[in-house]
C-alpha cells in the first residue's frame, strides 16, 4: 500500500508536510492583513499628510487580493478532500457539512463586531471623531447589509453617490467572500470534473485583465471574484501535480524568501505602475498566486526566524479577527488622538502619528479573548456538527 498523499487528509490528521503548509498559508494571510492594516491606516490618522504620501506611493490594497487567492485554494482543496475520503456522502449532506463550518467559522466573530459598532455608534456618533460618520441610522442599514452579505452591493452604491465612510465599509469583501462560499460548492458539485472547474476558472480570470476594477466607484472592484478563481485554478493543478521531489524542496527552500520579496514587491508596485491599464489589479493578482503557488509544495519555503515566526504565524491564525475590528479599532485610537490634541493641546504632528501607529498593536492584541472564548470554540464546534 502506498503512503496516504497529505494533500487528501484533513488538516487534523496531516504529517509534518501537510502542516509546514497550513504554517505557509498562515504566513501568507500575516503578510495580507499587514498589507490591508497599512492600507486603511487613513482611518486611525486622516489628518497625516505622510502616511497619504506613503500610501499614494505605494499600493496596498492587494492584501484583500492575497486573501482571496487563499481562500479560493484552500476551500477547493478542502472540499476536493472531502469528497475523495466520502464518497459516500450525500450531496445534501456535503452541502449542509461545508455551509455550517463555514457559518460556525465567519458569523460568531461576525456578529461580535456588529454588536460592539453599534454601540460605539450610539454612545460616540457626536464626537468630532465619529460625526463624520453618519451617525446610528446609516450604519443600521449597512449592518443590515452586512449581516445578509450584499455590502458589496450597497457599498458600490453608497461610495458611487458620494457616500462619507462608514465603520463597516471593509465588509464589502466578506460580503463577497460569504457569496463564494454558498454559490461556489453548487459550481463545484454541477462541473464534476476537475477539468471543466478548471476551464471554467480559467475564463473568470481571463475576463478580469479587461474589467475596470482599480478604484471603488467602479463597479467590478467591489466584485473581484478573479482572486478566488485563481485560487481554485492554483488548487486544481497542484492537486494532479505528483509529490514534489525532495531536490525541488530543498531548491524552494532556498529561494524562499527572494520569492516573498519578490511577491510582496509585485503586490505592491505593480497596480501603481501599470495604472493606465484596466487590468492592473489583474496583473497584481499574479504576484499573490505566486505567493500561494509556493506555499503549496509543502516545504515550509517562507520559515522566518524562531521567534519572529512564531509572531508572523499568530498574526495569520488571527488575521480574520484582526480584519474585523481593525477599521473600528482605528476610529478609536483617532478619538483618542483627537481628544488628547482637544485636552492637553497637542498637535497633529509626527509624534502623535507614531503614538497612534504604535499603539495599534496593544489595540489588536486587546481583542485577543475573541479569538480565544468565541472564534476558536466556534471553529471547532462547526467541525464537530
Amino acid at each position: 500500500m502506498s503512503a496516504p498523499d497529505p494533500r487528501q487528509m484533513s488538516p487534523n490528521d496531516q504529517p509534518a508536510a501537510g502542516r509546514r503548509q497550513i504554517d505557509d498559508i498562515e504566513r501568507l494571510r500575516a503578510v495580507a492583513i499587514v498589507l490591508t492594516l497599512v492600507a486603511h491606516l487613513p482611518f486611525a490618522v486622516p489628518w497625516s499628510q505622510d502616511v497619504t504620501r506613503f500610501l499614494t506611493r505605494f499600493w496596498l490594497g492587494t492584501g484583500v487580493d492575497l486573501f482571496f487567492v487563499i481562500s479560493g485554494y484552500v476551500i477547493t482543496r478542502s472540499m476536493r478532500e472531502t469528497r475523495r475520503r466520502h464518497p459516500e456522502r450525500s450531496i445534501r449532506t456535503f452541502l449542509f457539512d461545508f455551509w455550517i463550518r463555514r457559518a460556525f467559522r465567519l458569523l460568531p466573530t461576525s456578529f461580535v463586531l456588529v454588536a460592539a459598532t453599534l454601540a460605539v455608534i450610539a454612545v460616540s456618533s457626536r464626537t468630532v471623531a465619529f460625526r463624520d460618520l453618519g451617525g446610528l441610522g446609516p450604519h443600521v442599514y449597512f449592518i443590515v447589509s452586512a449581516i445578509i452579505e450584499i455590502y458589496n452591493i450597497t457599498g458600490w452604491l453608497r461610495t458611487a453617490a458620494g457616500a462619507p465612510h462608514v465603520l463597516l465599509d471593509h465588509y464589502w469583501s466578506l460580503s463577497l467572500e460569504e457569496q463564494f462560499y454558498m454559490l461556489y460548492p453548487l459550481l463545484f458539485l454541477w462541473t464534476t470534473t476537475p477539468r471543466r472547474l478548471g476551464a471554467l476558472a480559467a475564463v473568470v480570470i481571463l475576463s478580469s485583465f479587461f474589467l475596470l476594477k482599480s478604484y471603488p466607484t467602479q463597479v467590478w472592484w467591489w466584485f473581484r471574484i478573479d482572486g478566488l478563481f485563481w485560487g481554485v485554478l492554483l488548487a486544481i493543478v497542484t492537486d494532479a501535480l505528483p509529490t514534489p521531489s525532495q531536490r525541488f524542496v530543498q531548491a524552494l527552500r532556498r529561494i524562499g524568501p527572494l520569492l516573498l520579496g519578490v511577491g510582496i514587491w509585485g503586490l505592491i508596485e505593480t497596480v501603481n505602475a501599470l495604472w493606465w491599464f484596466s487590468g492592473a489589479n489583474a496583473v497584481a493578482l499574479l504576484f499573490a498566486v505566486l505567493l500561494v503557488a509556493g506555499a503549496t509544495a509543502d516545504a515550509e519555503i517562507y520559515r522566518l526566524p524562531r521567534v519572529v515566526d512564531a509572531v508572523v504565524v499568530a498574526i495569520g491564525r488571527r488575521s480574520y479577527l484582526y480584519y474585523l475590528f481593525h477599521l473600528l479599532l482605528y476610529r478609536l485610537l483617532y478619538a483618542a488622538g483627537e481628544a488628547a490634541v482637544a485636552g492637553w493641546g497637542l498637535a497633529h504632528d509626527h509624534l502623535l502619528l507614531a503614538a497612534t501607529v504604535l499603539a495599534i498593536v496593544p489595540a489588536l492584541a486587546a481583542i485577543e479573548p475573541l479569538h480565544r472564548l468565541v472564534e476558536l470554540p466556534m471553529r471547532n464546534r462547526g467541525r464537530d456538527v
